[in-house]
């Protein structure tokens, strides 16, 4: 499996490193440790310009220094590391370099969600869910990180479409036994419930239908763990309520689709993912097939 672990050094940075060292993985992992610095578009006087060359310099050892520390968490585990440091835009440099490595995984850290971050819409981890072309998983700051003696809670949003499927067959990469639970959540979505009076539907077949169809996978990712439970919710909203589920459940990790069932289905990142990615105050595992 290649993954590509950006870092700035950051304590988000180095969170988001610390959380990939302790996933348990059952094969090799070809990681890519990359830093990116901005470049500077600046012109003066002599004694500018060599401020400038050492500042860049400065920022060069800095960018080495947190490549260094993150590799380091990787050692003595079935890991190769390299470590690049490019010049330009962040989530630019991010998304091309993981396309060129052919990543299967991009993993980024992010800040906790307060108001305010909900609405910075240019952050770094936002551009890259948005753009990549393979899975992307954006690390919170929370218990989890960093502790490798602690059960990961993941929580996967199953809507039977094929990218849900896809979703548990990435994680099936990782050697989740004895060290998960796993909740499988199912919503199915409340119709014209806005309606006065609302509209009666008899849902019982809607229930059956999407038990039956997500009932493969639930019971295929008892080969990952032993603790696996599966939910069906009804909702007015998906991506809320798959938000409400993972913070009443303590989970640490929401894994869905980049795109599901809806009709929203050929947008960059469709509507629930990208709902869940701003909403969520857990980390985020957004799967994609590469090149999708």
């Amino acid at each position: 499996m290649k993954i590509l672990l950006a870092t700035d050094g950051s304590r988000f940075a180095n969170g988001a490193a610390a959380f990939l060292a302790h996933l348990p993985h059952a094969g090799k992992i070809d990681l890519v440790v990359l830093a990116v610095t901005e470049p500077v578009h600046l012109h003066g006087s002599d004694v500018v310009m060599d401020w400038i060359k050492k500042n860049q310099e400065a920022e060069r050892g800095r960018a080495e220094e947190a490549c260094q520390s993150a590799a380091a968490m990787f050692e003595g585990a079935n890991v190769s590391v390299e470590c690049r440091i490019v010049v330009g835009h962040a989530g630019r440099q991010i998304v091309a370099t993981a396309k060129e490595l052919g990543a299967d995984l991009i993993v980024v850290g992010a800040e906790g969600h307060s108001v305010v971050a909900r609405m910075l819409l240019g952050s770094v981890s936002d551009f890259v869910a948005t753009h990549a072309d393979c899975s992307v998983l954006v690390v919170r700051p929370n218990k989890s990180a960093g502790e490798p003696s602690k059960e990961l809670h993941l929580c996967i949003a199953h809507d039977a479409s094929d990218s849900a499927k896809r979703t548990i067959t990435q994680l099936g990469a990782f050697d989740w036994q004895h060290h998960s639970s796993i909740d499988v959540v199912s919503v199915i979505s409340l119709p014209f419930t806005y309606m006065d009076p609302p509209m009666e539907f008899d849902l019982e077949p809607i229930r059956t239908a999407t038990e039956q169809a997500v009932q493969f996978s639930t019971e295929s990712l008892r080969a990952l763990t032993d603790d696996v439970t599966y939910h069906l919710v009804e909702a007015n909203h998906v991506g809320d309520a798959i938000v409400r589920f993972a913070k009443q459940h303590n989970c640490d990790v929401v894994a869905l689709g980049s795109t599901g069932l809806g009709l929203i289905n050929h947008l960059l990142l469709g509507s629930v993912a990208n709902y869940v990615l701003r909403h969520a105050d857990c980390s985020i595992w957004i799967t994609r097939e590469r090149g999708q």
